[in-house]
């Protein structure tokens, strides 16, 4: 073999040798850019997952605010008359409401998974403060009684709190876990 072919064999080599580590380092930048797409694209799923639960919570919580809003003031009026009856309008009212509580808290129990601590604990403190109304139509005067004010308080603070997530985007989402 002569000197030429040595070399010319040794360039192959060396291109095959360079090639192979360029298609390596190609490989290993590819999986690192895979990895970072579907962890992001992962992260926009949950995101969006925990948007579609806070508007659907917030849904089911502002029909049921004007609902306890209206048993409210049943309540009140029925307080003012001094006299309460299933029968009545302010009692058909109350009890209306009553049959409403057990679906809210079953639509929310299913939604509290999705959502971010914050937001659920916003969704139970409005769900103790509507309870205190169901308490005081059964006779349970043990927590008092609710204001209008701290029922559109606790409402208004689960509405806050569900406009931060969809605000902080799916970049939030891994200041939430860290907290």
């Amino acid at each position: 073999m002569t000197d030429f072919q040595q070399e010319l064999i040794a360039i192959i080599f060396d291109k095959f040798l360079l090639g192979l580590v360029a298609a390596g380092i190609g490989f290993y930048l590819a999986r690192l850019l895979e990895n970072y797409k579907n962890e992001k694209s992962y992260e926009l799923f949950v995101w969006q997952q925990r948007v579609d639960a806070c508007r659907s919570a917030s849904k089911i919580i502002t029909e049921h605010y004007f609902s306890i809003t209206d048993a409210f003031g049943a309540l009140m009026s029925a307080a003012e008359k001094g006299t309460f009856s299933l029968e009545d309008e302010n009692g058909k009212r109350l009890v209306s409401y009553i049959e409403k509580q057990p679906r809210l808290r079953n639509e929310l129990t299913v939604l509290t998974p999705f959502m971010v601590p914050h937001v659920a604990e916003a969704a139970m403190s409005y769900l103790n403060e509507s309870g205190r109304i169901v308490d005081l139509i059964k006779g349970n005067f043990e927590q008092g009684v609710p204001t209008e004010d701290e029922l559109l308080m606790a409402h208004t603070k689960f509405q806050v709190a569900c406009a931060e997530v969809i605000d902080a985007g799916p970049k939030g989402l891994s200041q939430d876990s860290q907290n």
